[in-house]
């Protein structure tokens, strides 16, 4: 009552204040009026202020029940939605929906302030002259200023979030300021942009800049945001007047704590996103807060532990929860209760679950336990599972801990990765409803008659790298909606019909990876609507085409990687659907006439990576539609002139003849395609002269790379091919590089040759060229500014290993448009500017290292202006590397960052402060980097899938924190290279070891450099007992032979976090953070 009493005080002191500014009191009247259209009949000025969400129904209830001639005055900010995605001013929607003038008061008026009569003023905005200083009289005080425009509106609440965001992260006013200053300019631009033909002047009065500034500094916007980013927690009144809010996401936050009496404040709560923050209990307090109306709840991937009894009482309407991703290892029977009749979905997939009760939620439908540690299902566990349809048990250590029968309404079972060794054919035997059963990645050794029998709704079946050598005669009985059938990754020898009874609706079939090598003449037949078969990879030496003769529907047939060595006639004729057809990787020597004969619809035709020394003249009969013709790395010297002839090939766009032994391009044999060929590659051949004007003249990209070409054909390509569009003459012995005469070129590669230089007049002509790789040259002279003005449209340079000395301040100039540049292995270069990139401020790749006669590499100051970057992989010449040489923050797009350099010693803490995006790389490449910080990862949203690559680094080991912090990070982080680094698999090296073994198949590959007598060892197979600290370990090590691990409950390696690391100002100083762990427990052993 006295939290009411409180309330109701502040509220009328609202009222009060009002009632001084609004000074005409003889028409104040004292008495409230509940009936809305009873208040406004008479009225002649309709003020508005109440939540948007509100006014189209208040609208229609004052239409017709007011006077003709009123007018509106609104104090609504923001927009509403008008007629289909597009925005409507609150003003316009009253207007349109009462059929009234209505105008608008906006300004810098904080509510509080307004109420303590301290000194403000705001803007109307008002077209009509005549009403306008009747608005102003009526509002104006002495302590409450209103100035008249013609239009007004306020769109500055984005903009103090940003303002919010910079006080929280305590980047100081400059900042702030310019944070403003550009808010104010995305406003113009959006309201010319929006409402083309408002006034400038508007922007200078209170509902503009003065608006700004003020929400900016004292609004509820920036308060909330600010408080965001210092503490983690949701301020009590944060949500204050959102009473009608129905969805609220506070993902990825890094959130500690959301006070009860916080969600408290919004009653129509109806999905609650907390995912990827740092939250480690669920209080009674909490939950019940969003009891009312809650239906989705969403915690996946936060620090849960245990979740208290009866928690979810009274949820009537809460029918999704989404756990996956936290540490729990215990669901007990009343962890749910209350949500019995209710629950339609539950995730705690990825939790430390070892076992798990009955759940006695009737109205399941979805149910996911995948990555847990559960070893058996007992039968109580469905049994009140009664509608249960989609279950997810894949990636435990179940090895067959099945239960006797799943639920019969299943429609969808994943049991993939489960270690399952027999598949009995009880298992299934009650899912009449199933459509879709996932075995994949098992121990699965044959499958039995009757394991799929009466699943007559089955549609896919994936029984994928396991390990299976036998199939029943009869397993797929009677599955005539099946759809789609993976056997990819087995050790099947033959594949029969006779696994099938009847016809089937196959579609898909993925016989993959095995070791087939004869078939049965009715494999498919029994299969008339196969349209994709995947038979590569298997031991076929010869194909028996006539097998599928008979699929007229098959469009995608792929026999690569088998040991095929001829194609004989009417192999694969008559196929009328068939479009893509792959044989590379075989062996075959040769290709019979009217082997595709009449395959009307074939479009790519893959014959790479066969023994061809010939090909014949009616090879390509009847294969009008062909697009693409790869017939790289074979053994071809010559084509026959009419192979592609009109009557045979209508219009072929791409043909590969890289990797051959042709002299000289077959120009007779093109000539006939030539209207239509665009794409030619005939790189890695023995051509040395060109006498293919007419070929050259149509194709519009063409690749002759590693072709020994002598210096008048290099200088008729470049001075001939004037339609060409890309162009690739690299490793062809070039010394000099003369006019290109090319002005539609956009891509030329001139790497591996012997240029030294390039004249300003090289490229005068390529005014359309946008990538030039010239890198694995001679070049000396970099100061190519003359050539590069030139190249008005240039977005990709590459002059990495060249023998450039100096890079400075305008060898870059011109070169506005630069998206990528690549300039590493710089051997000779000893000297790099900072203002030679001054004028790439759109450069979004950076690859600049391996500069070992370079003192020092000015990184800072090099990125400062590359607010685009999407990749960075840079020297480091400094000792240490940290935020204020990365500044991560002022490069938003980052998505691949890998730091060099043999001088680098240490990253610091504070490195990764502003990364953002959904996934990253990280490199610490070829560094003298001995240690990893623990709370490197910290400043990385919990929501970023990160790739860690340290290959060529020191390190040594993983410090038990950092190991604790990629656990509680588990499956977002992904480590490699450590096989490169000199791991000392001392004693201290067991909670390494340990983290690998319950990596299990996530685990990257570690092998001991030290001691001596583990060295080549990999550290994954070392026992617990070559660990102890206090033995002399053994000279020999004691290795495993088979060990089965998995992960204990009591294991705790979590780190619970007080603040996140802080950016320091120090250079060359290795500053570990992990002095700010509030709580650090480790349990490995």
């Amino acid at each position: 009552m006295v939290g009411l009493s409180a309330a109701v005080n502040h509220f009328l002191k609202y009222l009060l204040s009002l009632a001084q500014i609004i000074h005409s009191q003889q028409n104040l009247e004292e008495v409230a009026v509940p009936d809305v259209v009873e208040a406004a009949k008479d009225a002649d000025i309709l003020i508005f202020v109440l939540p948007h969400q509100f006014i189209r129904t208040l609208c229609s209830t004052l239409l017709d029940n007011i006077k003709p001639t009123a007018v509106g005055l609104s104090l609504i900010k923001g927009f509403g939605r008008g007629e289909g995605n597009s925005i409507e001013l609150i003003s316009k929607i009253i207007e349109k929906n009462l059929r009234i003038q209505c105008n608008v008061l906006m300004g810098a008026n904080l509510a509080n302030e307004v109420a303590e009569e301290k000194f403000c003023e705001t803007t109307i905005g008002c077209k009509d002259k005549r009403l306008a200083p009747v608005l102003r009289d009526l509002i104006q005080t002495s302590n409450f200023r209103v100035v008249v425009v013609e239009d007004c509106e306020t769109v500055e609440n984005i903009v103090a979030c940003a303002a919010g965001f910079v006080d929280g992260l305590g980047l100081g006013d400059n900042t702030k300021a310019a944070v403003i200053r550009l808010g104010l300019m995305e406003m113009v631009k959006f309201v010319d942009t929006f409402y083309s033909g408002s006034k400038l002047s508007t922007f200078f009065e209170s509902c503009g800049v003065a608006d700004l500034i003020t929400t900016c500094y004292g609004g509820r916007n920036r308060r909330v945001c600010e408080q965001f980013v210092k503490t983690g927690k949701i301020e009590e009144s944060s949500f204050e007047g959102l009473t009608k809010l129905k969805w609220l996401s506070l993902q990825d936050n890094n959130i500690l704590l959301v006070p009860a009496s916080a969600l408290m404040r919004l009653p129509s709560l109806a999905h609650l996103h907390l995912q990827f923050n740092r939250i480690a209990a669920l209080s009674i307090e909490l939950i019940h807060a969003t009891s009312t109306n809650l239906m989705t709840l969403g915690l996946s991937r936060n620090l849960v532990r245990e979740i208290q009894p009866k928690l979810f009482y009274n949820f009537e309407h809460l029918i999704n929860i989404e756990l996956s991703g936290n540490m729990l290892s215990v669901i007990s029977q009343n962890t749910f209760a209350g949500l019995e009749d209710t629950l339609l979905n539950l995730d705690v997939s990825y939790n430390r679950l070892t076992t798990i009760t009955e759940l006695a939620l009737e109205n399941l439908l979805s149910l996911n336990l995948a990555g847990n540690q559960l070893k058996r299902l007992s039968p109580e566990t469905f049994k009140y599972l009664h509608r249960l349809k989609y279950l997810n048990l894949s990636s435990n250590p179940l090895y067959g801990g099945f239960p006797p029968v799943f639920p019969s309404s299943l429609i969808n079972l994943d049991i993939s990765h489960t270690e399952l060794k027999i598949l009995p054919t009880v298992l299934l035997l009650n899912l009449k409803s199933l459509e879709k059963i996932v075995l994949s990645g098992n121990q699965l050794q044959e499958i039995n008659e009757g394991t799929f029998q009466h699943l007559y709704n089955l549609t896919t079946i994936d029984l994928s790298y396991n390990i299976i050598e036998r199939i029943d005669i009869g397993v797929f009985v009677n599955l005539i909606n099946l759809y789609s059938l993976n056997l990819c990754g087995n050790k099947l020898t033959l594949f029969i019909g006779e696994h099938f009874n009847t016809g089937t609706g196959l579609e898909i079939l993925d016989l993959s990876n095995n070791r087939i090598s004869q078939l049965s003449p009715t494999a498919f037949a029994i299969h008339p609507r196969l349209t994709r078969l995947d038979l590569s990879n298997n031991k076929f030496v010869e194909f028996p085409s006539d097998f599928i003769k008979s699929l007229q529907f098959l469009k995608w047939l792929d026999l690569s990687g088998n040991m095929l060595h001829h194609v004989n006639e009417f192999a694969f004729s008559q196929m009328g659907r068939l479009r893509d057809l792959d044989l590379s990787n075989n062996r075959i020597e040769s290709v019979d006439e009217l082997a595709f004969h009449n395959s009307t619809q074939l479009q790519l035709l893959d014959l790479s990576n066969n023994i061809l020394e010939t090909l014949n003249e009616r090879t390509m009969e009847g294969i009008f539609r062909l697009e693409l013709l790869n017939l790289c790395n074979n053994r071809l010297a010559s084509l026959p002139e009419t192979i592609f002839d009109p009557s045979r090939i209508r219009n072929i766009e791409k043909i590969d003849l890289s990797g051959n032994r042709f002299n000289e391009i077959p120009i007779r044999a093109l000539q006939r395609q030539s209207a239509s060929l665009l794409n030619l590659k005939i790189a890695r051949n023995q051509i040395v002269e060109m006498f293919t004007q007419v070929i050259i003249n149509n194709v519009k990209k063409l690749d002759l790379s590693e072709n020994p070409l002598n210096e008048n054909a290099i200088r008729g390509i470049l001075g001939e091919a004037k339609v060409l569009r890309s162009l690739n003459l690299a490793d062809t012995g070039i010394k000099t590089i003369s006019r290109v005469e090319m002005p539609f070129l956009k891509h030329l590669n001139l790497s591996g040759n012997a240029i030294t230089g390039i004249k300003s007049i090289t490229f005068e002509r390529t005014t359309m060229l946008e990538s030039l790789d010239v890198s694995r040259n001679r070049l000396t002279d970099f100061n190519l500014s003359s050539s590069f003005r030139t190249l008005p449209v240039l977005q990709s340079l590459d002059i990495s290993n060249n023998e450039v000395k100096n890079i400075n301040e305008s060898s870059f100039n011109g070169l506005v448009t630069l998206r990528s540049l690549k300039m590493a292995n710089l051997a000779n270069n000893t000297r790099i500017e900072k203002n030679a990139f001054k004028s790439l401020t759109k450069l979004r790749f950076l690859h600049a290292y391996n500069y070992p006669k370079l003192v020092y590499f000015d990184v800072q100051n090099i990125l400062k202006d590359m607010t685009n970057l999407e990749t960075l992989d840079i020297e480091i010449k400094d000792l240490s590397i940290g935020n204020e040489q990365l500044s991560i923050h002022t490069h938003p797009r980052l998505r691949e960052l890998t730091l060099r350099g043999e001088r680098l010693r240490s990253v610091l803490s504070n490195s990764l402060i502003g990364v953002r995006g959904l996934k990253l790389f990280l490199g610490l490449k070829n560094t003298s980097i001995d240690s990893i910080p623990a709370a490197f990862l910290f400043p990385v949203p919990r929501s970023t899938i990160v790739e860690l690559d340290v290959s060529g680094s020191k390190l040594t080991s993983l410090s038990a924190q950092l190991l604790a912090v990629l656990d509680e990070r588990e499956g977002s982080v992904r480590i490699s290279g450590l096989n490169n680094n000199p791991i000392n698999c001392n004693c201290e090296a067991k909670y390494l070891w340990r983290w690998l073994q319950l990596s299990s198949n996530r685990a990257p590959i570690v092998i001991c450099a030290n001691p001596k007598h583990f060295e080549g060892v990999t550290l994954n197979d070392l026992t617990k007992e070559n660990f102890l600290c206090n033995r002399t370990t053994s000279t020999k090590p004691q290795m495993t032979e088979t060990t089965v691990l998995t992960k204990s409950t009591t294991h705790e390696p979590e780190i619970i976090w007080t603040i996140a690391p802080t950016v320091q100002n120090i250079r060359n100083k290795h500053i570990d953070h992990t002095s700010k762990l509030l709580f650090v427990k480790l349990k490995y052993f």
